[in-house]
C-alpha cells in the first residue's frame, strides 16, 4: 500500500542531495530502512520524470534533473494527494483549535472573574459617591473612569494574545523573532510540553555516525559506535546489525584479531565534505521551552480561575452568607436580574462559574504535575547516558591509563570492554586501570584505514543513463 509520510521522507532527502543521489545515500538521509526505499523508489522516478545513471564502479545513481513536481496527471494520483493534503489540514486544525480552547478556557475564564470583581468595586463606587453628591460632573468622572477600567481589561486581554505589553515590549519595540511565540503556543507547551529533543539527537547521531564511516574509509568498530551514540554493548550490535543489513557491510577481523565493519558501498557513494566528529551529549528535555517572564503568567491565571471557582462551588446561594462569598452575591443579583430565574442563575454560578472552572484549573495544574515528575526521572536517564558517553570517549581516548572512580563506572567499563582484559597498574601508591587490547586494536585499526585506497571506490564516470 503507498505510504505518502515515507514518500514525502524520500523527496526530502532528495531535495537535500541536490536531486541526485544514491540508494545509499537515501537510505542513510532518511533513516528508512534499504528495502522500503527500494520499494518507493521506482514510483517517485516515474511520476517526477526522474532518470538513473549507471557509472563505471557498477553503482546506480538516481538524478532528477527536472525537478521534483508530479507530472502524473491521473485522477487517482490527484485524488490520492487531495485526500493526503486534506488529512494534515484538518490534523493541523483540529491542533490549532485545541490549543486555542485551552486559551480561552485559562483567559477567558480570568478576565470574567476579573470583571465580575472590577464591576462589584465601581458598583460600591457609584453608591458611595452619589451618596455623597448627586452632581453630573462627579457622575460623568466615575462614569469615565468605569470605562477607563473596562476598556483597561479589553487592552490587556489583546495584549496577551498578541503576546506584546504583558512581557514587557512597548508598542513600538521590535521583536526578536527567535524569543517570542504566539501566548496559545506557550500556554500548550506549559501543559504538555515541547517537541521532544532526544529523538532528532538520536537521528542526527546516527546520520553522522554513517557520515564518518565514509570518512574512516568504510571502516567502523563497535566501541565507535558506541562513543557516536552513547548506547551499551548490545544497543551498538544492534545497530551494527542494521548497518550490515542496510548498507550491505560485512564483518571482518584483521590478523591481531579486531573485529570491524566493513562498508565500501558508504565509502564508494556517500558525499561528505565537512569533517564528522564525535557529537555532543545528549540534550535534556525542557519543561516547556517558555521563556522564564511567562510561565509565572500562566501560574497567575490558573491560581485567580481556582479560587474564583471554588468561592462560586461552595456558595450555597444564600444572599447571607459570609463577607468571603461578596462576589458571588453580587453576580448573583446581577444574574437573577438578567435572567430573571433563580434557577438559570443557580445553574449558571454552580456550572459555569464553578465546576467547569475548578475542574479545567485542577486539570491544568495536575497535567504538568505528572509530566514534571516523569521529566525529572526521564531527564536522570540521560545525565547518566552523558555521564556514559564522557566515560567512554575519555577511556578510548587513552586506554593505556585511567581511574575508576566507582561501581556504576565499573560496570560500564566492563560492558564497554566486552571480552577485553583490564589490567590493574599500581605506581606510586596511585591504581589506575589500562585496556592493553583496546590499544592494540586502534593501532590495528589504523593500519586497516591506512591501507585502503580511495581512488579504487571512485563512482567513476557515467556509462548509461536511462534518459539517453
Amino acid at each position: 500500500m503507498r505510504n505518502f509520510q515515507i514518500e514525502t521522507k524520500i523527496l526530502s532527502a532528495l531535495r537535500q542531495l541536490k536531486l541526485s543521489a544514491t540508494l545509499t545515500e537515501l537510505v542513510a538521509a532518511t533513516g528508512l530502512p534499504r528495502n522500503i526505499v527500494e520499494e518507493h523508489l521506482p514510483l517517485i522516478i516515474k511520476e517526477r520524470r526522474g532518470h538513473f545513471q549507471v557509472k563505471e564502479s557498477g553503482e546506480l545513481v538516481y538524478t532528477f534533473p527536472k525537478g521534483l513536481s508530479n507530472v502524473d496527471s491521473g485522477l487517482g494520483t490527484k485524488f490520492r494527494n487531495f485526500i493526503f493534503q486534506l488529512a494534515n489540514f484538518i490534523l493541523a486544525a483540529l491542533t490549532f483549535l485545541f490549543k486555542i480552547w485551552i486559551v480561552v478556557m485559562l483567559v477567558g475564564y480570568f478576565i470574567i472573574f476579573i470583571t465580575i470583581t472590577v464591576l462589584l468595586i465601581l458598583a460600591v463606587s457609584f453608591g458611595v459617591l452619589s451618596s455623597k453628591s448627586n452632581e453630573r460632573s462627579s457622575n460623568s468622572r466615575n462614569n469615565n473612569w468605569g470605562f477607563s477600567i473596562l476598556n483597561l481589561i479589553l487592552r490587556f486581554a489583546i495584549d496577551l494574545w498578541f503576546y506584546s505589553n504583558l512581557l514587557g515590549l512597548k508598542d513600538n519595540q521590535p521583536r526578536k523573532k527567535e524569543n517570542t511565540s504566539p501566548f496559545h503556543q506557550a500556554v500548550f507547551r506549559f501543559v504538555f510540553g515541547t517537541k521532544d529533543v532526544v529523538k532528532p539527537w538520536e537521528e542526527e547521531a546516527k546520520k553522522k555516525l554513517i557520515r564518518y564511516i565514509s570518512l574512516q574509509k568504510g571502516v567502523i568498530t563497535l566501541d565507535e559506535i558506541q562513543l557516536f551514540l552513547g548506547v551499551n554493548r548490545e544497543e551498538a550490535n544492534k545497530f551494527f546489525s542494521y548497518l550490515l543489513i542496510n548498507f550491505k557491510g560485512e564483518v571482518k577481523v584483521s590478523d591481531q584479531g579486531t573485529l570491524y565493519g566493513w562498508f565500501p558501498e558508504i565509502l564508494r557513494t556517500m558525499k561528505v565534505v565537512e569533517n564528522q566528529k564525535y557529537p555532543s551529549t545528549i540534550p535534556k528535555q525542557p519543561f516547556s521551552g517558555n521563556r522564564p517572564k511567562i510561565q509565572p503568567w500562566i501560574i497567575g491565571f490558573n491560581i485567580v480561575n481556582l479560587l474564583f471557582g471554588m468561592m462560586f462551588l461552595t456558595f450555597n446561594g444564600n444572599p447571607e452568607s459570609s463577607i468571603i462569598y461578596i462576589i458571588p452575591v453580587f453576580t448573583m443579583s446581577v444574574l437573577e436580574n438578567l435572567t430573571m430565574s433563580m434557577d438559570l442563575t443557580n445553574q449558571i454560578m454552580y456550572l459555569g462559574l464553578g465546576v467547569v472552572p475548578v475542574s479545567f484549573s485542577v486539570l491544568f495544574f495536575l497535567i504538568p504535575l505528572f509530566r514534571a515528575i516523569f521529566l525529572y526521572f526521564y531527564n536522570q536517564k540521560i545525565e547518566i547516558r552523558n555521564k556514559q558517553i564522557n566515560l567512554l570517549r575519555e577511556i578510548y581516548k587513552s586506554p593505556q591509563k585511567f581511574t575508576i572512580r566507582n561501581d556504576k563506572e565499573k560496570k560500564i567499563i566492563l560492558d564497554f570492554c566486552d571480552q577485553r582484559k583490564i589490567e590493574v597498574n599500581s605506581t606510586s601508591g596511585e591504581m589506575t586501570f589500562s585496556i592493553p587490547d583496546l590499544h592494540l586494536d586502534k593501532s590495528e585499526l589504523k593500519k586497516i584505514r591506512q591501507n585502503i585506497k580511495l581512488e579504487e571506490y571512485e563512482l567513476g564516470v557515467t556509462i548509461f543513463d536511462s534518459n539517453s
